[in-house]
């Protein structure tokens, strides 16, 4: 057997020992890592979203409202489009399994800018809300019928959220600063 020379510390320790301890920070660390992250995340699972309660006061799809300076009309003729994948520029986007996505059609000023996400959401008749994924100015939906015109000075946009599927009654909620106003949309078919 060869000699080992000795550190500073003393003795060495012999190969299978010092696996031995590679072994054990290799099952440990993971451990460590996950229960880490487990308290810097906030627990494990999904935090279920507080529930808001449907509006009280609302249009009817089609209808037009004056909201603060500008003019907006929401699904115009009762029109939205509900699809299980879109065509966004050059790619083609899948909803997740019970979900299909809501194409709302929203008229607005041609000076004034896209919505922002922050502003609108829907909220279904259980309460469940759900954000603003894109605005695009052409429909995303390939099998959708033509859209009326926006009409002079104003412009068509889309707004595009995920449901679900069995979201029943569903609401588009706009909101400015206090102010608030919501549309009643089509359910799915």
């Amino acid at each position: 057997m060869p000699d080992r020379k000795k550190n500073k510390r003393g003795r060495p320790a012999p190969p299978e020992k010092k696996l031995r301890g590679y072994l054990i920070w290799l099952l440990i660390g993971p451990a460590v890592f996950f229960i880490l992250y487990l308290v810097y995340a906030g627990g494990g699972g999904d935090k279920t979203p507080p529930r808001l309660d449907p509006p009280r006061n609302y249009l009817q799809a089609g209808q037009s409202v004056a909201a603060g300076d500008k003019t907006l009309l929401a699904a115009p003729g009762g029109t939205i489009y509900f699809s299980g994948d879109l065509n966004l520029g050059n790619n083609r986007v899948l909803a997740d399994g019970g979900m299909v996505f809501a194409v709302i059609p929203l008229v607005i000023p041609e000076a004034s800018r896209d919505p922002e996400a922050s502003g609108w959401f829907l909220v279904d008749g259980e309460g469940k809300r759900y954000n603003l994924l894109k605005v695009t100015g052409t429909n995303p939906v390939e099998s959708a019928e033509k859209t009326p015109p926006a009409g002079p000075e104003s412009r068509l946009v889309y707004l595009v959220f995920k449901v679900s599927k069995d979201s029943g009654d569903t609401f588009l909620v706009y909101t400015s600063g206090t102010d608030q106003w919501a549309w009643k949309m089509p359910k799915a078919n």
